[in-house]
């Protein structure tokens, strides 16, 4: 599949006339022909012992075909990926935390909790119940949103509402608008809440060895409290998460794209 992907991509650049690629963890996206950048900030990938030298040679070897590698995380001790994203070397550049998100200036509240349910099958589906059961068994007013490609009409109930699918401007607003956060610990929910300066309870994807590793971290450093998927408690969780908070304020700490760009060109 990466073969593949090279091949076609060298075709739409002859046929496009493209200047520069710029490939989102896509390790066929490089280039003979132009400048090429891969996007990871998974520099060194967490996997059992034994496949361990054979993955991250790989994955090293693959990111030499580009001509930089960007990294969307801070270098040293602002670093949210942890040993994940740490490296050094002159075709490697830290671009700060990327999100899609906006924080917005005012926002009334809406809801007590936000519950997040999403990943793949089945433990999306498992998350959910767990989530709702929680929920239910809270006095408080709560949005369950479901993570399942569908409709966006919010289903009200008494104290619990629910909904299969926000969109990025909806989900934007309703993280703001809610004072309890709990959601998966991947990657980018973790730069989006970053970006938004919302400290969450966050549980990982049982298996998942890079959001394990990131929610131990952040519960470590104080900075959001996590809770193993087995043993959740949300009562628990919600008492807990007081002594949290989130110490990182990313503002103005970002790269411009235009200076990340004409570095490489």
């Amino acid at each position: 599949a990466i073969q593949q992907e090279h091949e076609q991509l060298e075709g739409i650049i002859s046929k496009k006339k493209i200047d520069l690629v710029i490939s989102d963890n896509r390790y066929g996206c490089w280039s003979n022909q132009v400048k090429s950048i891969f996007i990871t900030h998974q520099v060194n990938i967490l996997v059992p012992w034994y496949v361990n030298k054979w993955i991250n040679t790989f994955n090293a070897k693959s990111i030499k075909n580009f001509s930089m590698c960007w990294i969307p995380d801070y270098k040293g001790n602002y670093s949210m990926a942890g040993k994940l994203s740490q490296t050094s070397g002159d075709n490697f550049r830290f671009i700060g935390s990327l999100s899609r998100f906006k924080k917005l200036d005012y926002i009334e509240k809406r809801y007590d909790v936000l519950a997040i349910a999403s990943g793949p099958e089945p433990q999306r589906s498992a998350f959910e119940i767990l989530l709702r059961k929680e929920l239910l068994k809270l006095n408080k007013k709560a949005l369950l949103v479901k993570g399942i490609p569908s409709e966006s009409t919010i289903i009200k109930h008494s104290l619990l509402d629910e909904v299969d699918f926000l969109s990025t401007t909806e989900l934007n607003l309703m993280i703001q608008a809610s004072d309890i956060i709990i959601c998966r610990s991947g990657y980018s929910t973790i730069m989006d809440l970053m970006k938004l300066n919302k400290s969450a309870i966050l549980i990982a994807t049982p298996g998942q060895t890079e959001q394990e590793y990131l929610a131990t971290r952040l519960k470590q450093n104080g900075i959001m409290y996590s809770e193993n998927q087995r043993a959740f408690n949300l009562d628990r969780a919600i008492v807990e998460m007081k002594s949290y908070a989130n110490h990182f304020n990313f503002e103005n700490q970002g790269v411009e794209l235009s200076e990340a760009i004409n570095e490489v060109l």
